[in-house]
């Protein structure tokens, strides 16, 4: 999986791209100080499964602008309590909003939800503004995922139609039996079935593999 960080601070950065490698493996992990400079690196190199970007006003117009164009990306905001609200959630599409002052633990989680399909918010964004509707708000920018794998997804699950274990399909892909079952579980959600049967034969149904 390869993922970029774009936020001004090397430090954060850093701690950010220790949490990554420690939910996705194997990952590759660039860094952007802007989104000047982001662009720029997503101009000469193969497209990002991943983004974390932190939000300013010249942030804010390009995540805008990055989420009508790329669909499948997954796309998690960090950004700081003091920030209006409003603004927030008027970036459609945005997997989750993670607060800068966020912990290694709430970092951590954040990941590993987004990536299995989830939309995540600080529980900080909704002490600080005292919505409780917040997350239903939210919701409704939430991107419509139903039916709508990526590539990587419809990877595994054409190696799960061919029978292929968790173990099977994380060595032909080289990548961790770990990784495969975030995979597997983000394909059955997103297909809403309860097993690995159900995903094949759903997935059949639409057209999204032969009948093996």
């Amino acid at each position: 999986m390869r993922v970029l960080i774009i936020d001004p601070y090397p430090l954060f950065r850093e701690a950010i791209t220790l949490q990554v490698a420690k939910v996705i493996e194997p990952v590759s992990v660039f860094e952007a100080a802007s989104v000047e400079e982001a662009s720029a690196l997503m101009s000469v190199t193969t497209a990002f499964n991943l983004i974390i970007c932190s939000i300013d006003d010249k942030a804010y117009r390009w995540v805008r602008e990055l989420r009508a164009q790329a669909n499948e990306l997954c796309l998690l905001v960090i950004f700081d309590i003091k920030q209006s609200f409003t603004e927030l959630i008027e970036l459609q599409g945005v997997n989750g909003f993670l607060a800068r002052s966020a912990d290694l633990r709430e970092v951590n989680n954040a990941l590993k939800l987004v990536l299995m399909g989830e939309f995540y918010v600080s529980p900080s964004l909704l002490v600080a503004h005292a919505l409780p509707r917040a997350v239903l708000d939210l919701k409704k920018h939430e991107p419509a995922k139903r039916n709508h794998l990526t590539p990587r997804q419809l990877q595994v699950l054409k190696l799960v139609a061919a029978g292929f274990s968790n173990k099977d399909i994380a060595h032909e892909l080289n990548c961790s039996d770990g990784t495969i079952k975030l995979h597997v579980s983000a394909i059955l959600k997103e297909l809403n079935v309860h097993n690995r049967v159900g995903a094949v034969k759903y997935a059949e149904k639409l057209g999204l593999i032969m009948n093996v």
